[in-house]
């Protein structure tokens, strides 16, 4: 609710916000509490759908900048763009399958690099420099992170078993 709240705070020429909401979430309801703000709501759809990266980036380009309270690969995507994406709010905690698997991640030194890179003192200041581009470069250059195996497995094992009836068997 605050988080929706701070969204409708941010300068004019930041506005209107549109929020996009993973699949599920709008599944639960709850991207309701964004309408309650007035805040247009979108949705990429599901991971494994084949037009998932088409829709992103479409979303993606429809905007002078990008927001959220955590990294995520809309961060990439947008500065892959050159769309400015700064981080806004409270740090939203994620609660993976994998307890360690978090720590690990935001750990990394590369992840540290990139939250320090995305936070600015000053909303004026939001901007794709040297500093953000350097992000998308290291980021396709990185050879730590998971293996495509192990993302997989823990994709499928998130995933609901209706997907299987959608072509996805492939991927388990």
């Amino acid at each position: 609710r605050r988080y929706a709240e701070l969204l409708t705070q941010l300068p004019d020429e930041m506005q209107p916000v549109t929020a996009c909401v993973y699949w599920l979430d709008i599944l639960k309801g709850r991207h309701q509490i964004f309408k309650e703000f007035g805040i247009d709501v979108i949705t990429n759809g599901h991971l494994m759908d084949p037009a998932f990266i088409l829709r992103c980036n479409r979303n993606i380009s429809r905007f002078k900048y990008l927001t959220g309270n955590k990294i995520s690969s809309s961060a990439f995507y947008g500065l892959d763009m050159n769309i400015p994406f700064f981080l806004y709010g409270h740090r939203l905690d994620l609660t993976p399958s994998d307890p360690t698997y978090r720590a690990q991640f935001d750990g990394h030194p590369y992840m540290k690099r990139v939250v320090a890179c995305l936070s600015f003192d000053s909303l004026d200041q939001v901007q794709v420099g040297t500093e953000q581009r350097a992000l998308i470069e290291d980021y396709l250059e990185e050879d730590t992170w998971i293996s495509p195996e192990k993302g997989k497995k823990i994709v499928w094992q998130h995933s609901p078993s209706v997907m299987v009836n959608k072509g996805m068997h492939e991927f388990k």
